[in-house]
């Protein structure tokens, strides 16, 4: 199966936003942090028929833009009920942090993890539900691709020190995905592209699962 990737690292903490769809031309954006027209003008260039945004948490920095593209493309939003109350309050939390206020996330659709598979057309995307960085963190994998939010980086994990984090989930978390094969490529929320044989050899926090 052909899967097109288009990484568009935005906003001031460059935030991995990505936009992901199957040879009929139909796909997700992942993490709209920032930057909606930018985001905008890359679905419109990739000729992408975008079905819904797919947040992997509810961190400020993932969800800004989600309201106005959304709302431009008039698609829904799609997030872990237990990161729900984060992400309508991601406003509020960037006026702490002296960012931009966006629009109001209202109308979010919650992900069901019992029954993980998200189909659409030959794209078959699959819920791994990772919480730990946040209580409703999630990934997903379409065939070897994993998108894996704020919960692995190339060479580290995501921060557990916030409110709702939780180091004791993240480790049960993380080895959910080292169960998955080597061959799989990770795009997280943050930084480099990497993959599962490289991080089970070389991430520290992963070499003692």
């Amino acid at each position: 199966m052909s899967i097109n990737v288009t990484r568009l690292p935005v906003g001031p903490l460059s935030t991995n936003c990505y936009l992901v769809s199957d040879q009929s031309g139909k796909g997700y954006i992942i993490d709209p942090g920032f930057e909606a027209e930018k985001i905008i003008r890359s679905v419109q260039a990739n000729d992408v028929s975008i079905q819904a945004i797919l947040l992997t948490h509810g961190h400020y920095d993932h969800v800004l833009a989600a309201g106005e593209v959304a709302t431009i493309l008039q698609i829904p939003v799609w997030i872990h009920s237990q990161d729900l109350l984060l992400a309508q309050e991601a406003p509020k939390a960037a006026q702490y942090s002296s960012l931009r206020s966006a629009t109001q996330l209202t109308d979010m659709q919650l992900l069901d993890v019992s029954h993980p598979d998200i189909r659409l057309d030959k794209l078959i995307m699959q819920i791994i539900y990772t919480p730990g960085h946040t209580p409703g963190s999630v990934c997903y994998l379409i065939d070897n691709l994993l998108f894996s939010g704020d919960t692995l980086f190339r060479l580290s994990i995501g921060r557990t020190d916030l409110p709702g984090g939780s180091f004791e989930q993240i480790k049960k978390s993380l080895a959910k995905l080292i169960a998955l094969p080597n061959t799989v490529t990770v795009y997280p929320g943050h930084g480099e592209i990497t993959d599962l044989a490289f991080e089970k050899q070389h991430n520290p926090f992963i070499k003692g699962l």
